[in-house]
């Protein structure tokens, strides 16, 4: 992914104490520098908004809906996993990652 808050750009973006306008934007310029430094903690983490969205969704709990007495199937891949008489330990699933919570009845 290009970077986008390279210092030439950023520093295009940043306030000029509205010396080349006749009016003042006022707390805009702080919004603007603000949304920059978030961009930059996000480009320096060198992750694509794809990854990041994938991240977020596998971090979102999923329910188990099929838990035997010493199995259970991931909501998300499917895959057989162990637990003890119907108790899930787990808080991930170990194949794929995802974070999983048994259903509550």
């Amino acid at each position: 992914m290009k970077r986008m808050t390279t210092i030439p750009q950023a520093e295009l973006i940043k306030c000029t104490n509205c010396s080349s306008y006749d009016v003042c934007f006022g707390d805009e310029c702080g919004v603007i520098s603000y949304a920059i430094e978030v961009l930059k903690q996000y480009e320096d983490t060198g992750l694509t908004p794809e990854q990041i969205r994938e991240l977020t969704e596998r971090d979102t709990a999923m329910e188990i809906n099929e838990i035997h007495v010493d199995e259970y199937y991931c909501p998300a891949c499917g895959a057989e996993n162990n637990c003890d008489q119907d108790v899930v330990e787990d808080n991930f699933c170990p194949r794929c990652g995802q974070r999983i919570k048994v259903r509550e009845d």
